[in-house]
């Protein structure tokens, strides 16, 4: 295996710094561009408002309980909306990119949660003050102000490290069994707490056309990259994924990862179907620093997806996060992810409801999972993990490691709830490798654990029952 990842490495970075140095990557000046380019950054601009605007009200899953209203996270906020504004309409766009890499690092650096939303986001804002995004239909436009113009080498960068992502999630789907038996999509698309339920007929009835589509997504991920060399193969690849892209927020609500992915993959799909690329080995910029800046940066994202050297959270780990997000591989749903885990509820006991639905009372899609970030959906996550720990190493109070994560989503759910004292019940339902969807939805919920508050401050926390066992689960924990 290691043999086989170096060897694919030397295959995606040097196909990389081959395309890093291809004379006008994108570059010519057309009015479709314009268009292309200003509707891009405008809607940049708007998905990056609502993402944070969505993410308000579980800041106290990212930064911890009490620290969502610190100076810190505060500026953050404002700056972030300021430079969203600012990008949207192209008034000092170059500027406004520039904070949003920023605010959007520092949001993410020193918090709990980073995901695979974060990576195609992160991606997206470091590439943001290169791509001369104020030139086109903007007040900066307008006014004549144009503090840095595009350059062919960072729209290669960023073609390229949308086809490294896409590269990484199909290699990841191939090393799951669950994927190369043909049974990744049809899993996914069968598991209740992510489906929307206006669409389980559909997956139902197309059953037998869902074990394909999963293995030409598969193909379309791992050539991406490469099929730039053909324009019809790149413009037929992409419409696969932009279709693959939009399911995940149509289908599921994968939050604002399918948003992101599809918006990039229009955006690189539309440039290219006005100005195919022209690949010629003979005549390919030489090296120069803006070059050698981005050809590091896809080597070691190229590094990254294939050697764990940057997986745990270290300098230089999160200096990779801030360049281009791409600090780990693409860890996409696997057996990890369906099945040994836990969903869940958060009840409001004053209330006698439940105050965060993630999931509804059958434990189905719920309301808090459309268009929000993942951060509330993978709430699952660290609760499956507090239950497995307290199964395998009977930890259950605060010696617990996950004890802690767990009363930050308690305190979320109150702070939603909107009342002055009140305590949080989580309640848990498992699914099982051989659960169905039926006999999933018949699972009785278990209350595992309370927080009661009062004015924001803990009162006490209480364990209640023991969680159901789990037969057989990928996750990994650890008791310390």
């Amino acid at each position: 295996m290691r043999i086989l990842n170096f060897l694919l490495f030397l295959a995606v970075a040097g196909w990389a710094i081959i395309l890093i140095h291809t004379p006008d990557f994108f570059i010519p000046d057309t009015a479709s561009k314009e268009i292309i380019v200003t509707a891009f950054r405008i809607s940049v601009g708007l998905l990056l408002l609502v993402k944070l605007l969505r993410t308000l009200p579980g800041l106290p899953l990212i930064f911890g309980m009490g620290n969502e209203r610190s100076v810190y996270v505060v500026t953050l906020c404002a700056l972030w909306v300021l430079a969203s504004l600012l990008l949207i309409i192209g008034l000092f766009t170059f500027f406004a990119a520039l904070v949003l890499v920023i605010t959007h690092s520092l949001f993410y650096l020193k918090s709990y949660y980073y995901s695979i939303g974060e990576n195609y986001f992160q991606n997206t804002v470091f590439h943001l003050p290169f791509l001369g995004l104020g030139g086109y239909y903007s007040v900066d436009a307008y006014i004549g102000f144009d503090f840095i113009p595009e350059t062919s080498f960072a729209w290669a960068s960023y073609f390229v490290l949308n086809g490294i992502i896409m590269f990484s999630a199909g290699y990841q789907k191939i090393k799951s069994p669950m994927w190369r038996q043909g049974k990744g999509a049809i899993s996914f698309l069968n598991l209740p707490h992510l489906v929307k339920k206006p669409f389980v007929p559909f997956i139902d009835k197309m059953e037998s056309l869902i074990k394909p589509t999963g293995y030409l997504i598969m193909l379309c991920e791992l050539i991406l990259i490469f099929s730039i060399i053909y324009p019809i193969s790149f413009i037929a690849v992409t419409s696969v994924l932009i279709v693959f892209a939009v399911s995940l927020f149509v289908i599921v609500d994968l939050s604002f990862i399918g948003q992101i992915t599809a918006l990039n993959l229009v955006l690189l799909g539309s440039l290219f179907a006005i100005h195919p690329v022209e690949l010629d080995m003979n005549n390919l910029e030489s090296f120069s620093h803006i070059s050698v800046f981005f050809t590091v940066i896809v080597i070691s994202s190229s590094i990254s997806i294939f050697f764990p050297v940057f997986t745990k959270k270290t300098g230089l780990s999160s200096v990779l996060r801030v360049i281009n997000g791409i600090a780990v591989p693409m860890n996409v749903f696997t057996e990890r992810h369906q099945y040994g885990i836990f969903t869940c509820r958060f009840d409001s006991i004053s209330q006698s409801k439940q105050v965060l639905a993630v999931f509804d009372d059958k434990g189905r899609f719920g309301r808090w999972q459309y268009w929000r970030p993942r951060q509330f959906q993978t709430m699952m996550y660290p609760i499956t993990d507090y239950c497995l720990i307290r199964q395998h190493f009977g930890k259950e109070g605060r010696d617990n490691p996950k004890f802690k994560q767990l009363v930050d989503i308690c305190y979320t759910a109150f702070k939603i709830g909107g009342v002055e004292h009140d305590s949080i019940q989580i309640s848990v339902k498992s699914i099982e490798e051989d659960t169905t969807r039926e006999s999933y939805i018949h699972k009785s919920w278990t209350p595992i654990f309370s927080v009661s508050f009062e004015n924001g401050t803990i009162i006490n926390t209480n364990i209640c029952e023991r969680p159901p066992n789990i037969t057989k689960s990928l996750r990994e924990i650890s008791p310390a």
